[in-house]
């Protein structure tokens, strides 16, 4: 499987199947792949980054604390993510994410994702790649 991610129907709720040959590649993929939930990333554009640290006791808590964490930032400030650069460091993570806030003329809200669940979740490494599934809830 090529990097990236596809998106998978689970009973009400939405995920994701994420594939990097990295595992900072599954977090940046799950990123987008999560706001492509939410609307249609190829209309957002890079006029606002944010950075933040997200600490974690497992890298799969550390995904869903980082995920969460973006969907702070979507429901504080109308935040919506085009692309992510995450540097992982012993169960530390620092993300520098580049999108725009919600313009209604511009950007369709698609789906209201609510917080990324442990239900699911899963990160293993498969002939030298990373897969992750993450389940939504919305």
């Amino acid at each position: 499987m090529e990097e990236g991610y596809k998106i998978i129907d689970h009973t009400a709720d939405y995920g994701i199947e994420v594939y990097a040959g990295t595992l900072e590649g599954i977090f940046e993929h799950a990123a987008r792949g999560m706001y492509s939930l939410i609307t249609d990333v190829s209309r957002v554009e890079n006029k606002k980054s944010i950075e933040f640290e997200v600490d974690g006791d497992d890298i799969e808590t550390l995904l869903v604390d980082f995920l969460n964490e973006l969907l702070f930032y979507t429901d504080t400030e109308g935040f919506l993510l085009k692309e992510c650069k995450v540097n992982l460091s012993n169960n530390k993570l620092k993300a520098n994410c580049k999108g725009e806030n919600y313009d209604s003329s511009r950007h369709e809200l698609v789906e209201a994702v609510k917080a990324a669940t442990y239900h699911m979740l899963e990160i293993k490494k498969e002939n030298k790649k990373f897969k992750a599934t993450v389940i939504f809830d919305v």
